[in-house]
């Protein structure tokens, strides 16, 4: 009977202990987010000459000086923060997933920097009511999220993982 080379056998995959439900749900609650990202950044475009009319407003006579620049500038910041929150979403997810702590510490990351976002985009009004609502959103679903991330059968998680 022919038997294999002892070194030329397979190891055993490594089990990933059970996603929990609490990491599941968060893990749904990102791909949301990541549609979310999507649809606010439709918004921000679609009502781009409000946020314009706003920094004008704001900025003064030194603001009115090229409005057409401005707009395509916002635009293309608009798109490119809508392209940057799907994908930090879905990287975010996949290390979830996957069980990696870098991911959860990511999130926490970027939900701090949404808290700070939100927090300047609510007071200086720049930008007009169904944009916000959208940020608002957004920032709500991250910490939703980021609690999930936390509790103790996450935690409990993460730590089989990486072991």
């Amino acid at each position: 009977m022919y038997q294999p080379y002892p070194g030329s056998a397979e190891l055993p995959a490594a089990r990933r202990p059970p996603l929990p439900a609490s990491v599941h749900l968060a893990v749904r609650l990102m791909y949301a987010g990541a549609v979310a990202s999507v649809l606010n950044a439709g918004v921000d475009v679609a009502t781009v000459s409000a946020t314009r009319r706003a920094i004008v407003k704001l900025a003064g006579p030194a603001g009115a000086g090229a409005p057409g620049r401005l707009s395509h500038a916002l635009v293309g910041g608009f798109v490119a923060d809508g392209l940057i929150g799907v994908a930090l979403w879905l990287l975010i997810a996949w290390g979830c997933r996957n069980g990696m702590a870098w991911g959860r510490i990511l999130g926490t990351i970027v939900c701090v920097i949404a808290t700070v976002d939100l927090v300047v985009i609510l007071a200086t009004g720049l930008l007009s009511v169904p944009a916000r609502l959208g940020w608002a959103v957004v920032w709500l679903l991250g910490l939703i999220v980021i609690v999930l991330l936390w509790r103790r059968d996450s935690s409990a998680f993460f730590r089989a993982a990486s072991s």
